[in-house]
């Protein structure tokens, strides 16, 4: 199931076929019963609320995941303001990953910090050939921000519910 607040973006993902279901709401009241999935996924979410928007989001998450709750982010500050005519799409708060940790959260990196918005196809200021570059880089940094995700561009986090910790995930 897919959940988002900008209908063109639920239309888009029907057309494409990527979730069975999808509902236009807002992440900030989310309609679901406690325990309503196995895993909650939050890709690229938390930065576009304010931090205590994003807070609670975070609890409500967990509050309907019976099993594991996945969120991604980018590390530290990445500007960006609304594009697609989506005002949604502005970025409010910034997340490190002792942010994450201090909530429970195993964290892992990717890329490299502050290169966010030099590779993002949406708006990179880079012609395509440089921005082929930027990836380039961005993908020869992520075995090292795996292990040391305050150096990363986007952090992975994940919490297990259900009381199982990950294996040397921290």
């Amino acid at each position: 199931m897919g959940v988002d607040i900008f209908q063109p973006y639920l239309l888009h993902c029907r057309a494409a076929g990527v979730y069975d279901d999808l509902v236009c709401c807002d992440v900030r009241y989310l309609p679901f019963p406690p325990e309503s999935f196995d895993v909650v996924l939050c890709g690229e979410v938390v930065e576009h609320l304010q931090r205590y928007e994003a807070e609670e989001l975070i609890n409500e998450m967990e509050r309907i995941a019976c099993r594991q709750v996945i969120i991604s982010a980018p590390v530290g500050r990445c500007h960006q303001e609304e594009y697609d005519a989506n005002p949604h799409q502005a970025h409010h708060s910034t997340w490190l990953p002792q942010d994450f940790r201090r909530l429970g959260y195993s964290v892992r990196g990717s890329g490299l910090r502050g290169m966010g918005g030099l590779i993002a196809q949406e708006t990179s200021p880079l012609p395509g050939w440089l921005r082929f570059v930027a990836n380039g880089v961005w993908m020869l940094a992520s075995p090292f921000s795996y292990y040391f995700p305050r150096i990363g561009g986007d952090m992975v986090c994940i919490k297990n519910i259900d009381g199982e910790g990950l294996n040397n995930a921290s």
